[in-house]
């Protein structure tokens, strides 16, 4: 593990107790997944919802119109439909809810 990144986690650690995930460092920027959103200034904080949207834009790309929260379901708006967007939804919905410990649905529509 790196010396930063080890740091990171243990100061993050004692302010966030249970609710920290897992930390990853990605262009120099901090990257901190929780249970619970939280706000920490210098730092970039995802919880499972925000962790899910980010995937799907980056996954999907310009084909996602607009992305709606209602509970712990994401409805993803798209221009058009491809059958492998299916699989790519499924996938991240299923890393999401494993790597958070959630029950996240995502409706593409």
């Amino acid at each position: 593990m790196d010396e930063r990144l080890f740091k990171e986690y243990e100061k993050l650690r004692r302010i966030l107790g249970d609710n920290l995930i897992e930390i990853e460092i990605v262009n120099n920027e901090v990257l901190v997944y929780v249970k619970n959103k939280v706000n920490l200034e210098g730092y970039k904080v995802l919880d499972a919802i925000d962790y899910a949207r980010e995937e799907i834009y980056n996954s999907l790309g310009t084909i996602v119109k607009e992305i709606k929260v209602k509970g712990n379901t994401l409805e993803v708006y798209v221009k058009d439909y491809t059958p492998q967007m299916f699989e790519i939804v499924a996938v991240i919905e299923y890393e999401v809810n494993k790597k958070f410990g959630t029950n996240i649905v995502v409706k593409i529509i």
